[in-house]
């Protein structure tokens, strides 16, 4: 079924053009108020603020002001300065420090520098030191998510839990490890150690493992259950069933040396690229393969999923299919392959078998070199192709994956097995919980302690976790505490609240998904009192003795974090130094643990993979999971609040998902066939009076124009008899019949920011913490799970007539292309690209309009033989004098200084994110909430822009949509537009060329915003910074001002970074000139030979985005200097031709360019309006 055209084409018979590329349907339909959008000299309110004063009003007013101020604006305010004469030991004033730590996500370390200013840590950066992120290429930077970079507001959350207490009074440490010992004794003395229960989340600490086994050892019969809501045990169980034992699968993308590559990527059900512990080296790993430069041995992905994820926007080929339909066509594949236990499927339909057809050929041998020509004889592929599968797939096709990649020879190559790194974790941690639970129920458990993971909200459904809690707790001869960073869902049920220490506050361990173990260190101390689990349980295990006495199964008498870290590895180090090679570099344990805690991880962890065998015999009689009718729901991981531990991150919140660009909320995503058949939607709209789109029970999850407010439709999905409402949102991509929801919403106990429902049932009063009624944000789909369908389930859903308001921002800052036949964001495939660049400037394109433009017009394409003046990359001399005297704007400019710039490559570029919110924490970006977001106020210096490629009349078919990203940055154009219409000058270009903006002079016309084709600029509508509470002043960076209400803002190209590596290259410059008695020269080409040159070196400047892009997309730059990447990928044969501008046609001589992307399509699956 495809959707009607709302316009017949009149031009039927003509060939197929390519799908135009559009941000939402206004767009693509190109509705009048879209074009009047664009056109409109300022947006409509725009210009409201919530007083009366009206701008007129404003500066008749500052007249006068200006006048009275002079009399008492040079006069210094009365005060006592009293100075602090001793410095912090270890710091130096202005002077940044970073320290090596790790963040722990899902239990798995992700490896992290912090920058600390002045004790204060303020910004997260990757640790390129790290073995599983070092390694990338020169300039490249090792990345983060974009949870890492949003943590350090994690830890200044004035909602954390504090101060500890018991049943609403407040207590101290120590009466409540005394209390909490009593009870245990107690139980232990009256041989009910099987009343004691441990819960915690997936914990890979060797040191917290330690101690959880010395509590089990020291009170018999007690148990330790686990519950990590976005865990899978599918992967485990599986390759139980393909080689006999449980093992974790790890795809390697290519080793250092690059010998062994993965030429052909298949991602099942995945998201590779953007989810689980080793996403950051694989999507390094994966941007190293799509290298613009080497197009002759760029990776081919496909990917087979139910939905559109990250993974999927950068498929060569992707195959949309529901959940239960994924296992016949892995068995299909694995058949076609000649893999044990594949099977042929029946009723796959003519694309699919097609698609299936092909895939399999490629994973056996290369047929066809990058340019689409087919070689003359076949190259296998043997070792050289990797299939992935992804968590929320069942067993069976864990089991089907391993056999392939067997098949293929990619097990030792581009697939490593290993030991899970959790060992000895119980198989199916769900469960666990409900046997806890079930055992709460019967009476058998008499002490509950509780770690982090609040499974009062996370837990299935069908496990009622919390409801027995509450009950334990009220039991007198009971004894229940929870340790957290927050008074969650979980707290507010428990006897005893222990605040716990945020990952910057505390010593601890943890491994890497490469089974390094990193160290854990403290950058401030406890800003709200708390402790870490390791601290708690060494306190409840602890025997007083004499130290010097202890052997390995001794009580542990250490109560300080540091002290446990030190004495676990400390014993490590005596065990394996004389039979691990890699310690024989340390003389002593000192020297070892002081490199551990400066680079981070420790020497010596590295796992070896396993000897994986296949075991054919257990595929013989593998049975499938029965393919569901109706519409099935998918629950997925959001890529902004993880599984809801991050729901009260205000930065996270107000990022936008990568796929739909919605904000504040999360909805059930459908497919548009889904729409249109199972749910009856239809594409008529209605106008309210302040032209927002709405229409209860026809809204089709589109925005409502400029502002981005999206009213929609509410459904009830019903899922095993659970009913929950959501708003429904059409997406592209999405497989017909599913129903995809995010968990992690609908927090209860969340905080000021996600959401805080004072007097819910608990254990304790209010009367202490930071509760604060507040709106709940989006749905809890945890109410939808059950412990048998935690990851897909049948589903019945009924559209209710009721709307919801979403903050979707895919509308927003939309750029007018001024009628040029090329989009603003380039893609093309390796074969068009081997005919030459032209297709980048829109040679091709633009070919059938070219007759229609002017000569000399933006757009315009020259013929063979016709004058160019370089028209077609906007580079129009605006003078009247003779080419030899009038040189062109933007060539001279800066030849005796630094030129910054910066190129963002396509290829690499997965729209994860990490940029905007590294970008935020670097420059001090408020939030501004969900209501500013839907009026087009969100305050971010760099938006990603996501474009769907596909056909109106195409929306339904999921597989045929493509999906690509595009960061836009301010441009830091050389000849600014928003410079020539300032009345105040307060945007200026700085001496090197950078476009600036002097905040004190700014009045708030917004003339410039206007004037911005590239609409990057960012206004104060309101007094967004929180200047009120004490703990957020502290996130700050003190190198960027801190903007009111009234002022405008933008990118600067972290212009504090490259003014504090100028201090720093001119101190070195000083220091080699009074050594050889020269002086010194700031011209980065200089005139005159002699002098000591101050260069800022390359590297020394990374932009907060280039830092955090784990992609590498990023690189920025002096572009006179010959020797810096930047200079290199300008210059470069093989990706100068994919280096362009947007909007070239203006000429605003823009300093951010981009490289086009490049697809690797195969030939037998490219569609042939698509073809080069």
């Amino acid at each position: 079924m495809s959707i009607k055209p709302v316009v017949t084409d009149a031009h039927q018979n003509e060939p197929k053009a390519a799908p135009k590329m559009w941000r939402s349907l206004e767009e693509l339909l190109e509705k009048p108020d879209f074009q009047s959008m664009l056109n409109r000299e300022f947006p409509s309110q725009a210009g409201e603020f919530t007083d009366p004063l009206s701008r007129r009003t404003f500066l008749s007013l500052m007249g006068a002001s200006l006048a009275l101020a002079g009399a008492t604006g040079c006069r210094q305010p009365a005060g006592l300065i009293v100075p602090n004469i001793r410095e912090a030991e270890g710091t130096q004033p202005g002077r940044p420090q970073y320290y090596a730590t790790s963040m722990a996500l899902g239990g798995y370390a992700t490896p992290v520098l912090v920058k600390s200013y002045e004790g204060r840590p303020i910004k997260i950066e990757p640790n390129p030191q790290h073995p599983s992120l070092a390694g990338a290429p020169e300039g490249v930077s090792a990345g983060t998510d974009v949870f890492a970079q949003a943590s350090v507001l994690g830890m200044y959350d004035p909602d954390r839990e504090y101060p500890l207490n018991f049943e609403g009074n407040t207590t101290s440490w120590e009466d409540c490890q005394r209390g909490l010992k009593k009870s245990l004794t107690v139980l232990d003395k009256g041989n009910q150690g099987s009343a004691i229960r441990l819960v915690t989340g997936l914990v890979t600490s060797p040191t917290e493992r330690d101690l959880i086994e010395r509590f089990l050892k020291k009170y018999p019969g007690s148990r330790w259950h686990q519950h990590e809501p976005l865990a899978s045990d599918n992967g485990l169980e599986g390759n139980t069933l393909a080689f006999g034992q449980a093992l974790e699968a790890h795809p390697v993308l290519h080793d250092a040396a690059k010998k062994v590559r993965a030429d052909v990527i298949v991602a099942i059900d995945t998201d590779l690229l953007n989810q689980g512990p080793g996403h950051l080296a694989l999507v390094r790993q994966f941007g190293d393969l799509r290298d613009a430069a080497s197009p002759e041995s760029m990776t081919r992905l496909y990917a087979i999923e139910p939905t559109l994820s990250v993974t999927g926007t950068k498929a060569d080929h992707r195959l949309a299919a529901r959940p239960s339909a994924i296992p016949a066509l892995v068995s299909h594949l694995a058949h076609l392959v000649g893999a044990a236990g594949g099977k042929p499927a029946a009723g796959l339909d003519a694309a699919e078998e097609k698609f299936l057809q092909v895939l399999a050929s490629d994973l056996k041998e290369k047929s066809h070199d990058h340019t689409g020509k087919k070689l003359a004889k076949a190259e296998s592929r043997a070792g050289h192709t990797v299939v992935v599968a992804g968590p929320r797939q069942p067993k069976e096709v864990h089991a089907l994956v391993a056999s392939i990649n067997a098949k293929l020879g990619n097990a030792g190559k581009t697939v490593h097995y290993r030991a899970p790194l959790a060992g000895g974790r119980p198989l199916a941690s769900d469960n666990s919980l409900a046997q806890l639970t079930e055992d709460m129920q019967a009476g058998r458990v008499k002490f509950l302690l509780v770690f982090d993971g609040n499974p009062a909200y996370s837990a299935p459904a069908d496990v009622a976790f919390g409801q027995e809690l509450l009950k334990l707790s009220g039991k007198k001869e009971c004894t229940t505490a929870y340790m957290g960073l927050y008074q969650d869902e979980t707290a507010i049920k428990s006897q005893w609240r222990i605040p716990q220490t945020h990952y910057l506050e505390q010593w601890g361990d943890l491994l890497a998904h490469d089974g390094r173990a990193c160290l854990v260190q403290p950058l401030i101390a406890p800003l709200f009192s708390g402790h870490s689990a390791a601290e708690l349980l060494a306190g409840l295990i602890v025997v007083e003795s004499d130290p010097s006495k202890e052997t390995k199964d001794a009580p542990i008498v250490e109560r300080q974090g540091y002290d446990l870290v030190r004495r676990y590895w400390k014993s490590w180090f005596d065990q394996k130094r004389g039979a691990t090679p890699e310690l024989g570099k340390f003389k002593d344990f000192e020297s070892f643990f002081r490199s551990a805690v400066h680079d981070g991880w420790v020497a010596g962890t590295s796992v070896a993979p396993a000897d994986a065998k296949l075991n054919e015999g257990g595929l013989a009689g593998l049975a499938l999971p029965a393919k569901l009718a109706g519409l099935e729901v998918v629950f997925a991981q959001d890529d902004t609040v993880y599984d809801g531990r991050f729901a009260n991150n205000g930065w996270l919140l107000e990022t936008p998902k990568p796929i739909t660009k919605i904000t504040w909320d999360n909805a059930a995503y459908v497919g548009y066939g889904t729409a249109l058949k199972e749910l009856k939607l239809d594409l008529k709209r209605e106008k309210r009076g302040d032209k927002e789109y709405i229409a209860p029970a026809k809204s089709f999850g589109i925005t409502g124009g400029e502002h981005g407010r999206a009213y929609v439709d509410v459904i009830e999905l019903e899922v095993g008899g659970q009913k929950q409402m959501l708003p429904v949102w059409a997406q592209p991509g999405v497989a017909d019949g599913v129903v995809v929801v995010q968990l992690g919403y609908g927090r209860t106990r969340a905080g000021r920011v996600g959401g805080m429902l004072v007097g819910e049932g608990k254990a304790s009063p209010d009367k202490v913490g930071n509760g604060k009624s507040g709106d709940v944000v989006g749905v809890s789909c945890y109410t939808l799970r059950s412990k048998a369908r935690l990851w897909s389930a049948p589903a019945t859903a009924k559209v209710t007539g009721k709307s919801h308001l979403l903050a979707c921002v895919q509308g927003h800052h939309s750029m007018e292309q001024d009628g040029r036949p090329v989009p603003l964001v380039r893609i093309g495939t390796l074969a068009e690209n081997a005919k030459g660049p032209g297709w980048v400037e829109g040679e091709h394109a633009g070919e059938a309009h070219a007759s229609e433009v002017p000569h000399g017009a933006p757009g315009h394409v020259h013929k063979e033989g016709e004058e160019s003046h370089g028209e077609e990359k906007g580079r129009l001399p605006l003078t009247l004098l003779p080419a030899e005297h009038a040189p062109m704007a933007g060539y001279e400019y800066g030849k005796h200084v630094n030129r910054w710039g910066m190129v963002i490559d396509l290829n690499r570029c997965t729209g994860c994110s990490a940029c905007v919110v590294a970008c935020q924490s670097e420059n001090n970006s408020p939030v501004v909430g969900k209501h500013e977001v839907s009026r087009g106020r969100e305050m971010h210096w760099i938006r990603v822009d996501r474009y769907f490629q596909v056909n109106f009349e195409d929306l339904d078919k999921a597989s045929e949509v493509r999906t690509y990203h595009q960061p836009v940055p301010c441009m830091q154009c050389e000849n600014a537009p928003c410079e020539q219409v300032c009345p105040v000058a307060a945007t200026v270009h700085s001496y090197d060329g950078l476009n600036d903006m002097v905040y004190n002079r700014c009045v708030g016309t917004r003339y410039c915003s206007n004037n911005c084709p590239y609409k990057v600029r960012r206004f104060n509508f309101l007094q967004y910074t929180d200047y009120t509470t004490p703990s957020m002043k502290l996130v700050n960076n003190p190198e960027v001002s801190v903007r009111t209400r009234g002022v405008m803002e933008k990118c600067t190209y972290c212009v504090q970074r490259i003014r504090h590596a100028e201090i720093t290259a001119e101190k070195r410059a000083i220091s080699q000139a009074e050594t050889e008695k020269k002086g010194i020269t700031r011209e980065a080409q200089p005139k005159e030979a002699g002098k000591v040159q101050v260069r800022i070196n390359d590297g020394e400047v990374v932009t907060a985005c280039q830092g955090a892009c784990p992609a590498g997309a990023i690189v920025f730059g002096d572009m006179n200097d010959p020797k810096s990447r930047i200079h290199k990928i300008k210059n470069n044969p093989a990706t100068k031709g994919l280096n362009y501008s947007l909007l070239e046609g203006l000429n605003t001589f823009p300093r951010t360019t981009y490289l086009a992307g490049l697809r690797n399509p195969h030939p037998d699956l490219e569609a042939p309006a698509n073809k080069g």
